[in-house]
């Protein structure tokens, strides 16, 4: 089964959704998940050692089910009824529908006139199904209400599951988005491409000419906007791209994806390939910022602190002041080792 693959507006719509329901829905759990339960009955308890919630009389006789003994009396004839409150005049001095509910068990256990079998049980919370919003789960119950009694939405929490917690708190943050699969040097969240759903070759026995592959064609779609019979160049991209560098938090550049929704695919595509380079950026983790940040914190010495503030004068100007950051940092520490050395004994 192929997976349905995000579009920007259902990325976006998804991680509004998952920001709402860790906020507002969470039932004051935290990293909540939501799972779909169902209500169902575990039958077959006893009474005198078990908690019992619900208990059905099963006439064999007369092949009836009755969901309380009340229910079963008004089904009795007169002179059944009339054995029954006999029954209970002996035990308790009182009719049949009058006295203690262990005596009216007790009393059908022991009926001849009827094979009467008696049901204990109590109701459970069966998990069904799980979703990382609220409204997933809703949709789930809409959706699956008729195979089911009765379902509830329960909100469970993953705190102790670090790798779903940092997952969705990631998502929520911004640190991870929706990518192209073209971009080669950010993590595609939709998984890898499966080469098998490009190509396919078909087998064939021993000593036969196997048959070309065959490769399934995509359909790429490219739209090219015209005034006059001449293409209108793409103004607006260049003038998100540039909105878009300004930009310091995910949150700020994720919402320009709305900006796009009635741009050609083509426009699309690149807006989204400059958006996942800026998050990069944003979130500390471009290939430029991990080399020389490495550097800093092995430098030996103030001379090779002097030359790597020359590298950071050429790299990107959005990470510049978290390096020298860094920069000042490492030469504190190289200052008070030298000082150290200075003053211990030779």
């Amino acid at each position: 089964m192929t997976p349905t693959l995000f579009t920007p507006e259902t990325w976006a719509e998804f991680t509004q959704q998952l920001k709402n329901s860790w906020e507002n829905d969470n039932a004051g759990t935290d990293s909540p998940i939501f799972v779909v339960q169902s209500k169902n009955i575990v039958w077959g308890l006893d009474p005198a050692s078990d908690s019992v919630e619900i208990t059905n009389i099963v006439d064999v006789d007369q092949e009836s089910k009755y969901k309380s003994v009340e229910e079963f009396f008004e089904s009795l004839r007169a002179a059944e009824k009339h054995t029954l409150n006999g029954l209970a005049i002996d035990e308790e001095d009182e009719l049949f529908l009058d006295v203690k509910a262990s005596t009216q068990i007790s009393i059908l256990s022991d009926w001849d006139e009827r094979s009467v079998h008696i049901c204990h049980g109590k109701y459970f919370w069966e998990d069904i199904n799980c979703h990382l919003t609220r409204s997933a789960a809703e949709a789930f119950i809409k959706r699956k209400a008729h195979d089911f009694s009765e379902l509830r939405v329960f909100v469970k929490s993953l705190y102790w599951c670090d790798e779903f917690k940092s997952l969705l708190n990631a998502i929520i943050s911004g640190e991870v988005g929706l990518t192209n699969t073209k971009d080669d040097n950010i993590l595609n969240v939709l998984g890898p491409i499966d080469a098998t759903t490009h190509s396919e070759t078909e087998s064939t026995p021993v000593g036969k000419t196997a048959k070309k592959s065959k490769s399934k064609e995509i359909k790429v779609e490219n739209w090219t906007r015209y005034h006059n019979g001449k293409p209108v160049e793409s103004a607006p991209l260049s003038e998100l791209i540039e909105k878009l560098k300004k930009t310091k938090t995910a949150d700020a550049a994720n919402t320009l994806i709305e900006e796009t929704k009635d741009w050609a695919t083509e426009d699309q595509n690149s807006f989204l390939d400059e958006l996942h380079k800026h998050l990069v950026v944003i979130a500390g983790h471009s290939k430029e910022n991990i080399s020389i940040g490495e550097k800093i914190k092995q430098a030996k010495d103030l001379t090779t602190l002097d030359a790597l503030e020359i590298d950071i004068s050429e790299a990107d100007e959005r990470i510049q002041e978290a390096l020298m950051d860094l920069i000042k940092k490492r030469r504190k520490e190289l200052e008070v080792e030298a000082n150290f050395l200075l003053e211990s004994p030779q």
